[in-house]
């Protein structure tokens, strides 16, 4: 039994390389000869005919222009400056913008899902503001019914006191007087 455990074998991990796109690894060797001194930043060209290369510059720019980008393209796999309106970096990869509409499609079915639900909500709270509106409908109704009833109740309860009053000894005396 101690052979078999021994007899094992075990597979070498191999250490997990990230993949970076080719502009970003120049861009980190260019980062390395600057710290150097060979030259004094490190800027994009992004013009028709090429989408993203680092450079290195002699002269520090303040600000980008056509061609030449300050402005690093961080979380693109495959930048391209779209130099119209205000300058900005745009996703080229189909990987990436497959990755990016496969994100978007979850956020929509979230967003459905959401809304199926609020909807829902507000069809079971319509439900409900009609039916308090039928019960309070149905108590007015009943409301005004008792008080009519109360009202007529009122009315013959007073006729009968009327009709029930004792009379006074001038009353007696001026009916008796009269027989």
């Amino acid at each position: 039994m101690a052979e078999e455990n021994s007899t094992q074998v075990t597979q070498p991990t191999q250490p997990q390389v990230a993949m970076k796109p080719k502009w970003l690894i120049d861009t980190e060797k260019l980062e390395e000869l600057k710290k150097q001194g060979q030259f004094a930043q490190v800027a994009w060209k992004s013009n028709n005919e090429v989408d993203c290369v680092p450079i290195g510059l002699t002269e520090e720019m303040d600000h980008s222009e056509y061609p030449i980008s300050i402005e690093r393209p961080t979380g693109y796999w495959a930048p391209k400056m779209d130099w119209s309106g205000s300058p900005h970096w745009l996703e080229t990869a189909n990987i990436q913008q497959g990755q990016e509409i496969e994100e978007m499609k979850k956020q929509i079915s979230e967003l459905a899902e959401t809304t199926k639900t609020v909807t829902n909500n507000q069809t079971t709270e319509s439900a409900k503001n009609t039916q308090a509106s039928q019960l309070m409908m149905m108590l007015t109704k009943q409301l005004g019914t008792v008080v009519t009833k109360v009202d007529a109740l009122d009315t013959k309860i007073d006729n009968l006191a009327k009709q029930t009053q004792p009379t006074t000894p001038t009353e007696t005396a001026t009916k008796g007087g009269n027989n």
